[in-house]
């Protein structure tokens, strides 16, 4: 400040401090979505930030799930308390949104609530299921070579290869072959009465399958009346 009289001059400085008040409210500086692998504990750092001072700018975190599957630190790290399923098949989903509510500490303080939304990526963690633990399957010694037999079914609640499904027979046997499709064909004629007992594995296309197994029973039984060939 200067002061002048019109002969003499005086100038003195005066220092003012501004105290703040809340008139910021938190905001969230960090990305909406995220993607983890499913069945996977993590931890997310979520960037909140207040641009006034004091209590005014120290930030309070709370989270909230239908399920209680997040807990949210003081510092905003946000973790799940437990595993995360995303196959529908076994009550999981394939994507998440706790809601984040940061309020900073003023006396008549702000609040803002933020939705994080969490992608699971799939792992191959379901094995692939036959529809029985065991088949049975009758046919007759004049039965058509390459013609179905039984009909199985296999599902696998995974994505992409991890849930892509196969059919084979372990060992391989010399009178049955099996489709893509879980098409059970004989592969030889049969002459006479017999019973079959062979294994027939479902698996994934997994980099490392999962797999299971039925057993599969074939009566052979002997057609009652036969058409007579004559000798030459």
């Amino acid at each position: 400040i200067r002061v002048f009289d019109g002969l003499n001059e005086n100038r003195q400085t005066i220092l003012v401090n501004l105290l703040d008040i809340n008139d910021n409210p938190p905001e969230y500086l960090g990305d909406l979505t995220y993607r983890f692998m499913e069945n996977m504990l993590f931890e997310l750092q979520l960037s909140f930030r207040d641009n006034d001072t004091g209590n005014n700018s120290i930030l309070n975190y709370e989270v909230s799930d239908s399920q209680n599957r997040f807990s949210i630190d003081s510092s905003g790290v946000l973790r799940n308390l437990m595993e995360l399923d995303r196959d529908p098949a076994t009550n999981g989903t394939p994507t998440i949104m706790p809601l984040v509510t940061v309020s900073d500490s003023g006396e008549f303080s702000f609040q803002i609530s933020t939705v994080i939304t969490i992608e699971l990526i799939d792992v191959n963690d379901n094995v692939p299921s036959l529809g029985q633990p065991s088949y049975f399957a009758n046919i007759f010694t004049n039965h058509s070579i390459l013609s179905p037999v039984l009909q199985l079914t296999c599902s696998d609640p995974d994505l992409a290869e991890n849930g892509t499904v196969g059919f084979s027979i372990m060992p391989p046997h010399h009178h049955f072959i099996i489709d893509g499709n879980g098409t059970l064909i004989l592969s030889q004629m049969q002459p006479i009465q017999t019973v079959h007992n062979l294994y027939v594995y479902c698996h994934d296309y997994a980099t490392v399958p999962l797999t299971s197994s039925s057993l599969v029973t074939v009566v052979v039984n002997k057609v009652e009346f036969e058409a007579p060939v004559f000798d030459q």
